[in-house]
């Protein structure tokens, strides 16, 4: 049982099965120390919910130790909760103005999905665009009110297949306002090469996507992460009171082609194993459970005493992308490069460095390529580096137009830029960068 191995786990869950009582004797018994204990419960992400859990026993002393280690946790958690309806309004207004429909998706959508919004723990605001241009467009005006472009989340597309782009671009969030990851395309990246489809969003203003949508999008980062958490397990249980029997299934449908369909199952057979669900919802979260053939995998659970190595994630997921590039090349012998790249990709700490590299064209994204865009004035400030980047927020003056058109690549000495009206951006899939290209990048952006 997971409450005898890991009860931290169960600490965070909305709708316990066990009993406060039980679950701290459970605590007792592990003999791990309070700050031992708290990191657990953080690690798991629901450390509003489980500071809720253990006030109702704070006499205790093991308890009352708990929640003074979770203390720090729980102010970066508070903090974070206080920004998010000041970031979403400003998502609305934006939407509104410049006529972009912005889904919510993952925490934003599972905290409306929820039985109480203010326990569902944020780190950042992820919204969903249709395209790229939308995605840099937005990003633009967001610049223009105090955001920078993250610079330990570099931007990032793919294509899928039919020439697509997909992709990510995190900027940091100005003073009260949450960090906002902006992701684009038809769907949301899985693993190394697999897409999960989200419907289009097209009314305007910031909404929540649909409960059953949002499930590919958990899924995906969970399965990225490769490993299962408390929150994890509180957002089945939160849709499944919402779920179709439809929609079921076509999750279970894109879970299996972008391979995680076991990992999909595992949440769902702990959900069923840790929570109290009603009978409708239970029906439905068994029917999950049973999807891969009830064949448990190897479950991984969310713990800071022992943490997923890279070298597991990078192996867990070379394997997965072993079966996604087999599903959209239909090759074995191809899907065995990809699945080594992956590995490779995965398998080290990648970070930007410059070098003396001869002139090359940007390389081409794919659904097995990611390309990476390093701001110009980042690459020549500092690349690689933990000394301070100015950024590149655009300033107070809000009013000016926002930058419209398409992503364009320029051909410089050094290879090629890729730019998006004033802003330039170093294309790497390696985060290789050339002194030439840097340089390049750096005078066409001062003219």
């Amino acid at each position: 049982m997971i409450e005898n191995e890991l009860p931290e786990f169960a600490t965070g869950l909305l709708s316990p099965k066990i009993s406060t009582a039980a679950l701290v004797e459970r605590l007792r018994a592990t003999g791990r120390t309070h700050h031992e204990i708290a990191l657990n419960i953080a690690g798991n992400r629901c450390v509003l919910v489980a500071d809720r859990v253990l006030a109702s026993v704070e006499q205790d002393e093991l308890v009352r130790g708990i929640r003074t280690e979770l203390g720090p946790f729980l102010e970066r958690a508070a903090a974070r909760a206080a920004h998010i309806d000041p970031t979403v309004r400003l998502l609305d207004r934006i939407s509104r103005e410049h006529a972009i429909p912005i889904w919510g998706i993952k925490g934003l959508a599972s905290r409306a999905a929820s039985p109480d919004p203010q326990l569902r723990q944020l780190s950042d605001a992820d919204i969903a665009v249709k395209s790229l241009e939308d995605a840099f467009y937005l990003a633009d005006v967001l610049r223009r009110h105090g955001f920078v472009t993250d610079r330990w989340e570099l931007p990032w597309f793919k294509h899928s297949l039919s020439g697509v782009p997909y992709g990510q671009y995190r900027l940091q969030g100005s003073d009260g306002l949450l960090s906002i990851d902006i992701h684009f395309g038809p769907g949301y990246s899985a693993g190394h090469c697999g897409l999960i489809p989200i419907p289009m969003p097209t009314q305007p203003g910031c909404h929540p996507l649909p409960v059953g949508a949002n499930l590919g999008p958990m899924l995906g980062n969970s399965a990225g992460d490769a490993f299962i958490t408390t929150k994890d397990v509180n957002d089945v249980w939160a849709a499944a009171a919402h779920l179709t029997a439809s929609e079921l299934d076509g999750l279970v449908c894109a879970a299996r082609k972008v391979g995680f369909l076991g990992h999909l199952c595992e949440i769902a057979r702990v959900t069923v194993e840790l929570t109290s669900l009603e009978p409708a919802s239970e029906s439905i979260v068994k029917r999950l459970a049973a999807a891969d053939g009830g064949k448990p995998g190897r479950r991984i659970l969310a713990s800071q005493n022992k943490p997923v190595k890279r070298g597991v994630r990078a192996a867990r997921t070379a394997r997965t992308a072993f079966e996604q590039a087999k599903e959209l090349t239909g090759s074995s012998a191809r899907a065995v490069v990809i699945s080594a790249t992956a590995l490779a990709y995965y398998g080290v700490d990648l970070k930007v460095r410059v070098l003396p590299l001869p002139k090359r064209p940007s390389p081409a994204p794919a659904p097995w390529r990611c390309v990476r865009l390093v701001p110009a004035s980042l690459a020549a400030e500092a690349p690689g580096s933990d000394q301070a980047w100015s950024g590149d927020a655009i300033g107070p003056d809000v009013d000016a137009a926002p930058v419209t058109g398409l992503i364009e690549r320029v051909d410089v000495d050094g290879g090629q830029l890729i730019r998006h009206g004033d802003a330039m951006f170093l294309p790497t899939v390696w985060y290789l960068l050339s002194k030439r290209l840097i340089q390049s990048g750096i005078q066409i952006q001062n003219r």
